[in-house]
């Protein structure tokens, strides 16, 4: 039977109000880490005060700050949809060369996503007098990589991202067809990122974690997919900026042509994978919608969500303009 327009919208609404929170939440939180921070650090702290290696160590600090501030935020996404009714079918195992494939697919049409969405961020220069590095948060990262933030970026991150839109979420939007729920995921798990060109490529990974969990019902695959995506992006950088910070320069060259053959590989794999399969990939998903839905619009076009996607408009706009 196909849901009413009442239940999208009430449903959606709901969702996309935990992820509005989620973002408006983001600024108070950062204030509250900085301040429990600070009072760490002073002589008032007593006995507290060892504490203060926790967000100041190399190991540990970044791991801190992201574990305080987004599993925060995190939790109140969970508390305000834990009670939604949850959809979730048979399990099944993901074949290894399926999951190759879909890595190839992922990081081949990721990178040809963060071309584009760099030239953007280079038209944009024009006008704003910034750098294209200065509009992307997460190369400024990777350029001063310490061992918390691999831990985050290649670890912590990945899983805490799936419980959350590939596990609390996905689960709660699949009664509206699988189809849906990935979609609508995924453009949710984009936006979240808050600038264009991660963005633009974590919507289109977003659908293939989507798709993964949606065939599989199994949470593990997705988790080691954005595992092996985000490692993969930072060993690249950290072998470029090994050979630059020994003053190799024949060296650093061989190995961005190394980088660059690798990666035209994936791209031209990808664009192949995803004409040959892209088709039926969403034919499966749209078997579980049980036909097209009138009403699967009410799913953006809802308070809930437009909070959502209007605070995300922001931040992006802010790295931009």
């Amino acid at each position: 039977m196909e849901a009413s327009r009442r239940d999208y919208f009430l449903n959606f609404t709901r969702i996309g109000m935990a992820l509005g929170a989620m973002m408006l939440l983001k600024m108070p939180m950062l204030w509250c880490y900085v301040s429990i921070s600070s009072f760490l650090m002073n002589q008032e702290a007593g006995v507290f005060r060892w504490l203060s290696w926790l967000f100041h160590s190399d190991w540990t600090g970044l791991l801190t700050e992201h574990v305080l501030i987004f599993g925060t935020l995190y939790l109140v996404v969970y508390l305000i949809v834990r009670s939604m009714p949850k959809t979730k079918g048979p399990q099944r195992r993901l074949a290894f060369g399926e999951f190759i494939l879909c890595l190839v697919l992922a990081l081949g049409i990721g990178t040809l996503l963060n071309i584009g969405g760099n030239l953007v961020n280079a038209f944009f220069t024009l006008f704003n007098h910034k750098t294209v590095d200065e509009m992307n948060p997460i190369v400024e990262a990777l350029e001063n990589p310490t061992i918390d933030m691999l831990l985050y970026a290649c670890l912590l991150g990945p899983v805490m991202e799936e419980l959350v839109f590939r596990g609390f979420l996905l689960k709660r939007a699949r009664r509206f067809g699988d189809r849906t729920a990935v979609v609508f995921c995924s453009v949710a798990f984009g936006l979240m990122h808050g600038n264009l060109v991660q963005c633009l490529y974590a919507v289109f990974i977003g659908l293939i974690l989507g798709y993964i969990v949606a065939k599989t019902n199994r949470l593990r695959y997705s988790i080691l997919l954005h595992i092996a995506f985000n490692s993969y992006s930072a060993v690249i950088q950290e072998g470029w900026l090994f050979w630059e910070n020994r003053g190799y320069e024949i060296m650093e060259i061989l190995y961005l042509l190394a980088v660059f053959a690798v990666e035209l590989l994936f791209m031209v794999s990808a664009v192949i994978l995803l004409w040959k399969n892209g088709g039926r990939a969403g034919r499966e998903l749209a078997l579980a919608n049980k036909g097209p839905s009138r009403y699967k619009k009410y799913a953006y076009l809802n308070p809930g969500f437009i909070l959502f996607a209007g605070t995300c408009a922001v931040e992006m706009l802010a790295y931009l303009l």
